[in-house]
């Protein structure tokens, strides 16, 4: 049984978790606006056009608009823990990914990614 204090404020764990989720939460935005920071970068580069630096750009945001209303039906059927585990691993392997690419359709898949 849980005593009324630790009732009250929760768990050391549970902070850790919330912590630990804001932190996710922090570099999911940072990476998601990190690549319009390095657009001159990748165009004198790698020779983008604008038009390639705002396919690079927005093709996140379309996919994550397309796949949200699936991840949410899915995150409710399913235990929590795993999907985020899995998340965080796959997301850490293409956000590692990106640093190889050298041409505009790997940038472009692993933004979709």
């Amino acid at each position: 049984m849980v005593s009324e204090p630790q009732q009250k404020l929760g768990s050391r764990y549970d902070w850790l978790v919330v912590g630990m989720l804001w932190l996710v939460c922090v570099l999911n935005y940072a990476d998601r606006q990190v690549i319009s920071a390095i657009f001159s970068a990748l165009e004198k580069e790698f020779g983008f056009s604008k038009f390639q630096l705002g396919m690079i750009g927005s093709m996140f945001i379309w996919v994550y608009a397309g796949t949200a209303f699936f991840a949410g039906f899915l995150s409710d059927r399913v235990r929590r823990k795993p999907i985020i585990l899995r998340g965080l691993f796959f997301w850490s392997l293409i956000a590692m990914g990106t640093g190889w690419c050298t041409s505009f359709a790997q940038f472009l898949s692993l933004r979709v990614l």
